[in-house]
């Protein structure tokens, strides 16, 4: 009997760690696609099925409670298209995030995996691709990665919250199979009550840009562009800054600059520059219309590109959408973002879908 006492003792010290960890894990997702026109793709013009108001993607995510105000943490996403079920990436399992880290209340967050570079994740949400829910407003080939963009073999920092400020850094290690090239980026953001804003840097060497099959290019930095359509760039630096206001629960407006440098393998460097601005009006609680603007130069090429979307929320989860962009250029052919370039100067698109987030 004693024995028996002594075991049931020491079976409940060891499950006691245990049961007060406390842990979840959550499935997540955004689902959603649309009937689109474009005027003209390669010469033509073409209806599809266009994606929605965000990427589609499925992911899930977890922490640990630790103790002492410290988790460990992890996300895996993939990116899918809801039109015919295939993955963002071929062969890639999860192709938006795939990570783990730590989180401190006290010291910020510690993280390691394939993560959005710095750009994206403190610039994007200020940006009127991102507040419109049309992707053309994010800028051509997007270079100075205000769209989505990920890379390998990094770990990031992101401090705690300190007055409105948070600070974030990110170092992605080169890999000749996966990533050649390393990618280092740094950021500060603020927050407080209806002003957000966020200034960014980052670098990567030998990133790889498809000019030719998203702009139309068939020359860059004195040299033609390769058939394949693309180049890979000794570096590319970019700069950029955005700030967005709610004016009050109806009005926000926005806006935002960057500058980006491409040295080409020769040594030649073309800068691209960008200004947007934006606003966006809720005329009910369930509606929010939104327009965007923005001006761009890169190399010899210019473009003028205008939008204006609808979104009616059915419900917190579930949305319609409506959208029309349109692109003018000089000096090249109209590139919308995502978009196959124009046989002309002129390029317009329309959506009108369905998104369902869970």
């Amino acid at each position: 009997m004693k024995k028996q006492w002594m075991l049931a003792i020491a079976a409940s010290t060891c499950c006691v760690p245990y049961a007060m960890a406390q842990s979840s894990v959550t499935l997540y997702g955004s689902l959603g696609n649309s009937i689109a026109y474009v005027s003209n793709q390669h010469g033509g013009k073409t209806v599809f099925m266009g994606g929605g108001t965000t990427p589609e993607w499925i992911g899930f995510t977890g922490a640990e409670d630790l103790g002492g105000g410290l988790k460990a943490i992890f996300k895996l996403e993939n990116g899918i298209n809801t039109a015919n079920g295939a993955g963002l990436i071929a062969g890639d399992m999860f192709s938006r995030q795939a990570w783990v880290g730590l989180q401190s209340t006290a010291y910020g967050k510690l993280t390691l995996g394939r993560q959005f570079d710095v750009t994206n994740e403190m610039i994007m949400p200020l940006t009127n691709g991102y507040q419109t829910s049309i992707y053309q407003l994010y800028h051509p080939a997007n270079l100075d990665s205000f769209g989505s963009t990920f890379y390998n073999n990094a770990v990031k920092y992101t401090s705690p919250l300190w007055y409105g400020l948070t600070v974030e850094g990110m170092y992605g290690f080169d890999d000749t199979t996966t990533q050649p090239g390393r990618y280092a980026g740094g950021g500060v953001s603020y927050s407080n009550g209806p002003l957000r804003a966020a200034v960014v840097y980052s670098s990567q060497h030998d990133r790889t840009l498809a000019l030719g099959t998203q702009l139309g290019f068939t020359e860059f930095a004195g040299r033609p562009v390769p058939p394949s359509g693309a180049i890979v760039a000794r570096s590319v630096q970019i700069l950029a800054g955005n700030v967005l206001y709610d004016l009050n629960n109806a009005w926000q407006v926005r806006g935002g600059y960057s500058q980006v440098w491409v040295e080409a393998q020769n040594g030649v460097t073309e800068k691209m520059r960008t200004g947007e601005a934006g606003a966006s009006l809720r005329t009910s609680p369930a509606n929010l219309i939104s327009t965007g603007a923005y001006y761009s130069t890169f190399a010899s090429a210019h473009y003028v590109t205008a939008g204006l979307s609808d979104v009616y929320s059915l419900s917190k989860r579930t949305s319609v959408f409506a959208s029309v962009v349109y692109q003018h250029a000089s000096g090249s052919v109209a590139a919308m973002a995502l978009l196959a370039p124009s046989s002309t100067t002129s390029q317009l698109a329309a959506y009108m879908g369905l998104q369902l987030f869970f």
